[in-house]
């Protein structure tokens, strides 16, 4: 039986599979965390945003909600504070 392997590290211990994604779209819990809180800030993204897959041959898109709900507490308050962070900058308005 094949090992799969995270598509960014290689590691072996991935999230099965990221999607409710796609079938191939391997990562771990690590990497895939890193790849939305990249997104999030790049994109200035909210939880229900849909951005790329993390696979560069991979032309779906995933929304950050779908992934987020399947990551352990301890990843999911890395996206909180990304999100958390965008929302200042975004949505707050600075005094004159």
């Amino acid at each position: 039986m094949e090992t799969k392997q995270c598509l960014i590290c290689s590691s072996t211990e991935i999230i099965d599979p990221i999607d409710p994604l796609h079938s191939e779209c391997f990562g771990c819990r690590m990497c895939i965390t890193e790849w939305i809180v990249t997104k999030i800030i790049e994109t200035r993204a909210s939880i229900n945003n849909a951005i790329p897959c993390h696979a560069n041959d991979c032309a779906d898109k995933v929304t950050i909600n779908e992934v987020y709900k399947i990551l352990t507490q301890d990843y999911q308050e890395r996206i909180n504070e990304a999100l958390f962070k965008v929302y200042l900058i975004k949505d707050i308005r600075k005094c004159p």
